[in-house]
């Protein structure tokens, strides 16, 4: 089965792995995330590539929060593209600086959460990456988190 992908927008990269999609909420160190809108497409997903080949981050074109990239901007891996209307989450903080190659993978799906004290985050499943980039990803020096699904 592969994995699905949480990404909690904090100051710190903050990841996840997931078994599948985990539904409509969760709960990270007892904090309380819900869905934002019920609906599992709530994004469309690319990868990013450095000039060199190399997996560098994931860009969201959001479909449930249009205004996603307004809210994220100011956290040190996020990018803004294409005037706000797509945001890029770099895996690489060297990446900021470098002009990527997107490849138009047009993966959709996944959910957008938010927390009583306004933290988002998405989940996404990973059927887009290749193995090498999954485990490139597991490979992270990143804050990895565990959740719990609230159905459980």
């Amino acid at each position: 089965m592969i994995p699905w992908l949480l990404v909690v927008f904090r100051s710190e990269l903050t990841l996840a792995w997931l078994p599948g999609d985990i539904g409509p909420g969760f709960t990270l160190a007892g904090e309380l995330f819900e869905q934002v809108r019920d609906d599992d497409l709530s994004a469309f997903y690319d990868r990013l590539y450095s000039p060199h080949g190399m997996m560098v981050g994931v860009q969201v074109t959001p479909i449930v929060m249009p205004d996603l990239a307004k809210e994220l901007l100011a956290l040190p891996y996020v990018r803004d593209a294409k005037g706000g209307k797509q945001v890029q989450i770099m895996f690489d903080y060297g990446a900021l600086r470098t002009e990527l190659r997107e490849e138009v993978d047009q993966a959709f799906g996944g959910r957008i959460y938010r927390s009583l004290t306004s933290e988002i985050a998405i989940s996404f499943d990973t059927y887009f990456l290749e193995e090498a980039e999954r485990k490139q990803v597991a490979r992270l020096r990143v804050n990895w988190v565990t959740v719990t699904p609230i159905d459980s």
